[in-house]
């Protein structure tokens, strides 16, 4: 079931503590979440368990961004495709990722008042 939350009036650090906190609440392994830091920064800073996440500064980001399922990506977060979304690494390799999960993945949660971020779960 698709849950909106309506956070912070698109006010990113805010949206990025309620991101925080589902994920944190979820005690994932490292290594679970993929996330372009472009615009995905607060996300990380503010998260208790950053090793959750994969990132654009990791040496394997992009062979993990092209295949998350190989990796064993639970999640991957993905802001619109639009205005400096779309030069998101994960909208690029895969468009269509925001809009339905590109084939790949189920959507869990959408964040903001205007589609800030979405959550999707890969598919198994």
């Amino acid at each position: 079931m698709l849950f909106r939350s309506k956070v912070g009036g698109g006010n990113a650090w805010a949206v990025g503590r309620a991101i925080d906190a589902d994920l944190d609440r979820l005690n994932l392994p490292p290594g679970s979440v993929l996330l372009d830091t472009f615009e995905g920064n607060p996300i990380v800073l503010n998260s208790s368990n950053p090793s959750q996440f994969v990132i654009t500064s990791d040496r394997d980001f992009q062979a993990v961004v092209d295949d998350p399922a190989a990796f064993r990506v639970q999640y991957v977060l993905v802001p619109p495709p639009t205005g400096l979304g779309g030069l998101d690494s994960i909208n690029r390799a895969h468009p269509g990722f925001f809009e339905n999960g590109a084939g790949m993945a189920t959507l869990v949660r959408e964040y903001g008042p205007a589609s800030v971020w979405r959550l999707y779960r890969i598919n198994p």
